[in-house]
């Protein structure tokens, strides 16, 4: 299946990050093979965290006897190893390469085998009493009726090897296992237990996960198009660059999961627990987050473009750079959030509260912020071309070289407000106070200045080149020194 990020704009746009996020995820056990060096800064030597090895005499009694009971054997290397009737007796194999090894009639009863390879072991006859299997990897090992196993990782060990078949998985206890690649497509899972299990890959196209337990189930690169996760319990989990295109995770718990990068275009995620997910880069075009808890998630580059976002909780979420484009918003749920450099053209903020934040850079063109508070906000840099303003507080806004072309300013509150190199070009002004503002170097050029009130402002170097004065109010305190007027004439410092 072709990942929906390969080739489409917003994947080429992430593909270095994408790639990075594949690298990390398949060599974060390298540090524990014991390759990592102390680093010297100024011959100085940090010391770094290096994963625990096994016991390399226990590996040597091992090789050499094959009988190494409650041995250090975490990490070991022991691929294609004969171990035929190897007496491993409550060994510690934590994350060991068994991969092929021959563990024929070996016993391995309360080993723990946590995160070991075992992919192409031969387990016939093997006795695995009360082994701790979770993460194990089993796919293509040998394993008969003969092997002494669990029937839950002996089940673990059909679904990757031969299939999930004709079983009933509703209900079923799958946690901590290593699922990888298994295709759940079309397969019922309702309330099933997946906490702690690896679903790397996995296939769950159409999959039913209502109610399931998933808190710390790891969905990297998953394929959950289509797929019905509601009132599930995802909490800490992971859907790193999973596809969940048009999936309905209605009312799920996905607080503090990585959602990096996935893919939630069209997604059902109305009254859906996203408190402190990390939602970076993610793409979340026209999905539904009606009601949604967004609070203090990360958002950060993240595509809402024709979201739905009316009535979610917004409260210090961090959308610096996410595009709002034509998405609604729940104006009141916008408290301190993290705004900077976010794209929300054509959006409707009228009477949004933004006092004091950081939207400096936004690109809010066409939007509508009419009796907005603006007051003390930083707006520097940011695109307001043909907004709508009217009735606006910007009292002490920092509009520092900011585009509002074409925007409406009638009866908006300007005063005391940093319009330094603004671009004003053909806006509407009309009754608007900018009593003390700095307007130096601005550009008013086409302006509606009725009635607009310049009382103690500074226009150095402004441009009124071609502007509507009717009824323009200036003070003695007004600043015009070579300010082009309406016909083209510059006006002289005074002395």
């Amino acid at each position: 299946m072709k990942h929906p990020l390969v080739g489409s704009p917003w994947g080429r746009h992430h593909r270095n990050i994408l790639v990075e996020l594949l690298e990390m995820n398949r060599y974060t056990l390298l540090g524990a093979l014991g390759w990592l060096l102390p680093i010297g800064i100024g011959g100085m030597a940090l010391d770094q965290p290096v994963a625990t090895a096994a016991n390399p005499d226990h590996v040597t009694r091992l090789i050499e006897t094959r009988t190494c009971p409650d041995c250090d054997l975490r990490e070991a290397n022991l691929e294609g190893a004969y171990l035929r009737s190897a007496n491993l007796r409550g060994a510690n194999l934590q994350g060991a390469n068994l991969n092929g090894a021959d563990l024929r009639e070996a016993y391995l009863g309360l080993a723990d085998l946590t995160g070991a390879d075992l992919r192409n072991a031969n387990l016939l006859r093997a006795n695995l009493t009360r082994a701790v299997l979770n993460l194990a990897r089993l796919g293509n090992a040998i394993v008969t009726p003969e092997t002494v196993i669990a029937d839950k990782w002996r089940l673990v060990h059909q679904f990757l090897t031969t299939g999930v078949g004709g079983v009933d998985l509703t209900g079923m206890d799958l946690s901590h296992a290593n699922l990888d690649g298994v295709d759940f497509s079309d397969q019922d899972l309702t309330e099933a237990n997946l906490a702690g299990s690896s679903l790397e890959g996995a296939n769950l196209n159409r999959a039913v996960l209502d109610q399931a337990n998933l808190e710390g189930a790891n969905f990297f690169l998953a394929d959950l198009r289509t797929a019905t996760v509601t009132a599930a319990n995802l909490q800490n989990g992971s859907l790193r660059a999973a596809d969940a295109r048009a999936a309905d995770l209605t009312s799920t718990n996905l607080e503090e999961a990585d959602l990096t990068q996935a893919y939630f275009e069209t997604a059902t995620l109305t009254q859906t627990n996203l408190r402190l997910a990390d939602l970076s880069s993610a793409n979340l075009v026209a999905a539904n987050l009606t009601d949604a808890n967004l609070t203090r998630s990360n958002l950060f580059l993240a595509d809402l473009q024709q979201a739905n976002l009316t009535g979610a909780l917004l409260g210090e979420t961090q959308l610096t750079g996410a595009n709002l484009t034509d998405s609604t918003l729940s104006l009141s749920a916008l408290s301190r959030a993290q705004l900077e450099a976010v794209i929300s053209e054509r959006t409707d903020l009228a009477g949004v509260d933004l006092s004091g934040a950081n939207l400096s850079s936004i690109n809010l063109n066409g939007s509508n912020l009419a009796g907005a508070n603006l007051s003390n906000t930083d707006l520097q840099d940011s695109n307001l071309a043909n907004t709508t303003l009217i009735g606006a507080n910007l009292q002490g806004a920092n509009l520092n070289g900011t585009d509002l072309r074409g925007a409406n300013l009638t009866g908006a509150n300007l005063q005391g407000a940093d319009l330094r190199s603004v671009n004003l070009q053909t806006a509407n002004l009309t009754e608007a106070q900018l009593i003390g503002a700095n307007l130096s170097s601005a550009d008013l050029s086409s302006a509606i200045l009725t009635r607009t009130d310049f009382s103690g402002a500074n226009l150095t170097d402004a441009s009124l080149e071609f502007a509507s004065l009717e009824g323009i109010q200036f003070s003695r305190g007004t600043n015009l020194c070579r300010t082009i007027m309406p016909d083209g004439d510059v006006h002289r410092c005074s002395e």
